[in-house]
């Protein structure tokens, strides 16, 4: 298991990893799931736009893009 907060392109930084972590792993197990690897990407909208278009085929700007690698009862993904 590995949840990570990482940043690109923007000077970031999150407040309280440990209970987010912990408030993943709750709900996961409330939901009978494991959890997996989960990756927190934070960025400028430059960056999210250039993944839209690279992996979605989408030219427009989004708060956030999900990529679910789950299998099974495992939850993966990157946010």
């Amino acid at each position: 298991m590995a949840i990570s907060f990482s940043s690109q392109n923007i000077t970031f930084k999150l407040k309280k990893k440990v209970k987010i972590k912990n408030w993943i792993i709750a709900v996961s197990k409330k939901e009978k799931k494991a959890v997996g690897t989960i990756g927190y990407v934070f960025s400028n909208d430059k960056l999210l736009l250039e993944m839209n278009k690279q992996y979605l085929k989408h030219n427009t700007y989004t708060d956030i893009i999900t990529f679910d690698y789950s299998e099974g009862k495992k939850i993966s993904g990157e946010i």
